[in-house]
């Protein structure tokens, strides 16, 4: 299967999606008429796609020096302008802009999934069939999609496992039943970002949980209101300043063209005076003369 630069490529040119489908068939029992079976095939491809492409960006054009990056396909299922087209994509100013801001998102997220090339639904529901003779908990949940068979779990999922055991363990004060597993789950992951979407991928969200998220979210846009209302007030402050100076600038302008025009009309009064003294020296000197009148 080639990896294009756009999925629109790919329905565009049906020819990609059939051969997926064919090739589903023949492994599994697939309806190729049913519409919801194709449009989940569909994503199937899509995110496939997506992720191979992100692997070929990450080995083979990510952190390499320009002069060492292949100018032909790496890979056999990729021609040479299609790889090309990969890498013109890949260095736009956009295409630069939305990496920087991924590796900015992703240095934020503390709880990192170790389900491996599986996602988080289908990993869980392995391991529910794996344990169906008992009921697997949301905190089970959360340790087994955020740990790894080789090294186990990072520092802060151990930390936040940790705070879910405790208060599973102890009861909550002033309430006739203790906290669920889904409840206790919900509240911590949202105390680190109330766009947690670890219950809803697992499939236990409840209405517990959408309304801790919802109160946690409504405390996101009081923190961002009040924020914007300080940066409001500020701006106003710096907006008076500014046409404070704005009207001491004006009236001071307008002091100095009455002191310009002032000054204009003294020089033009001493001209005349002047020019009269001229004449009148003129005039005596010419009855000096004789020839005056």
């Amino acid at each position: 299967m080639p990896i294009l630069t756009h999925w629109k490529h790919y329905k565009k040119d049906e020819t990609h999606m059939k051969e997926f489908m064919g090739k589903l068939s023949v492994r599994l029992a697939v309806d190729e008429k049913d519409k919801p079976t194709v449009e989940a095939c569909s994503d199937i491809l899509q995110k496939a796609v997506r992720q191979r492409r992100y692997l070929l960006k990450k080995k083979y054009f990510t952190d390499i020096p320009a002069n060492q990056v292949r100018t032909t396909s790496p890979v056999s299922s990729l021609t040479d302008d299609q790889w090309l087209e990969l890498m013109q994509m890949w260095s736009t100013a956009k295409a630069k802009a939305t990496a920087a801001k991924y590796r900015l998102n992703h240095a934020k997220v503390r709880h990192h999934q170790k389900t491996g090339s599986r996602s988080c639904i289908p990993h869980l529901y392995a391991y529910r069939q794996k344990n169906k003779d008992r009921e697997v908990d949301a905190v089970e949940m959360f340790k087994v999609c955020h740990t790894s068979d080789k090294t186990g779990m990072t520092d802060e999922v151990k930390e936040t496992v940790s705070t879910m055991e405790n208060m599973l363990a102890q009861p909550a004060q002033d309430m006739e039943t203790a906290r669920s597993s889904t409840e206790i789950v919900s509240k911590v992951l949202t105390q680190n970002s109330a766009a947690s979407t670890f219950l809803k991928n697992a499939g236990i969200e409840t209405s517990v949980s959408k309304s801790v998220a919802s109160a946690a979210r409504e405390a996101q846009l009081r923190e961002q209101l009040q924020a914007e209302k300080e940066r409001a007030d500020h701006l106003q402050e710096e907006l008076d300043t500014l046409k404070k100076k704005a009207a001491d600038t004006e009236e001071s302008m307008a002091r100095t063209q009455e002191e310009v025009c002032r000054t204009q009309q003294e020089m033009e009064e001493f001209r005349k005076k002047q020019e009269a003294n001229d004449l009148i020296l003129q005039r005596i000197l010419g009855l000096k003369s004789g020839t005056g009148p």
